[in-house]
């Protein structure tokens, strides 16, 4: 997957030590990628986003990328992911929480390159809350996303 080069995301985890935690983590990081890959280019219709994100998860993209692709937008800048916290439930269940810091990432005008330089609020973090299922051939899909954005517990 490749971004832009004025876009990044960076995660910030330690490995566990538990192979399957860290694999879930690897792909749990991926379909982050996916997500914004699909944002940049512009489409739904990747490989990567379908690959990594199924069920409700790949239905809740869908509608999150449409959005940027009706208002024209891609984003700009670093997000950072932080304070990610692993549990398994048997060998192909895992839930993964983790912050965002939107704080340095903005919305940029595809057409116009205009970019909205909003300022930090509570808003700009965000606590995730995912499920991920192994598939058939051990990736890690996410089945599945709710968000809250302006939680206190992502907050400096």
């Amino acid at each position: 997957m490749t971004f832009p080069s004025d876009a990044k995301n960076v995660f910030e985890y330690e490995k566990t030590g538990d192979a399957a935690k860290d694999a879930a983590l690897r792909d749990s990081t991926l379909g982050v990628n996916s997500v914004d890959e699909a944002i940049f280019k512009g489409s739904t219709d990747s490989e990567a986003l379908g690959f990594y994100n199924v069920d409700r998860a790949l239905s809740g993209a869908i509608v999150f990328v449409n959005r940027y692709i009706k208002a024209n937008d891609v984003w700009v800048g670093e997000t950072r992911y932080f304070d990610y916290e692993v549990e398994l439930s048997g060998t192909t269940k895992a839930y993964i929480t983790y912050c965002s810091d939107e704080s340095k990432s903005f919305l940029k005008n595809r057409k116009t390159g205009k970019v909205d330089n909003t300022p930090t609020t509570a808003d700009s973090y965000v606590l995730y809350y995912t499920a991920l299922t192994k598939n058939a051939d051990g990736v890690w899909q996410t089945t599945d996303v709710a968000s809250e954005r302006g939680s206190e517990k992502c907050q400096p």
